[in-house]
């Protein structure tokens, strides 16, 4: 990775169990850093290599109105979280920062299973 700039940041994913997922995020210096890398490895669905570049939709959402969405979505997820805790029955945090923005889904929610859960996340969004 140090050959497209400098890194500042590296995030690899895990599996709520902590097991690694063969996915990451990297944060270069600079915007053109990052293009090298997406130009260099782009992210192609038949490609089995190793590295693959794409543009995180997480920082886009974290630029708020003065990014590329022109909208605060962020907000408007923060502002809807109180309507599906009363639905899930359980706390939801939104947490970004560090790498991809996710919900957290404390203990045991009505729903019963993680798919199904993921099936009203992405209703809800």
């Amino acid at each position: 990775l140090d050959d497209f700039g400098r890194v500042e940041r590296v995030v690899f994913l895990r599996t709520p169990a902590g097991e690694l997922v063969n996915k990451g995020y990297v944060r270069f210096a600079t915007h053109q850093e990052a293009m090298g890398l997406v130009a260099a490895f782009p992210q192609v669905a038949d490609d089995e290599g190793n590295v693959k570049g794409s543009w995180s939709l997480s920082e886009r959402l974290e630029q708020g109105e003065e990014g590329q969405l022109r909208a605060d979505v962020l907000g408007t997820l923060l502002a809807r979280l109180p309507v599906l805790q009363e639905h899930l029955q359980s706390e939801v945090r939104l947490v970004s920062g560090d790498g991809p923005i996710h919900f957290q889904c404390a203990g045991h929610h009505r729903l019963g299973s993680d798919e199904a859960l993921c099936v009203r996340l992405s209703e809800f969004l």
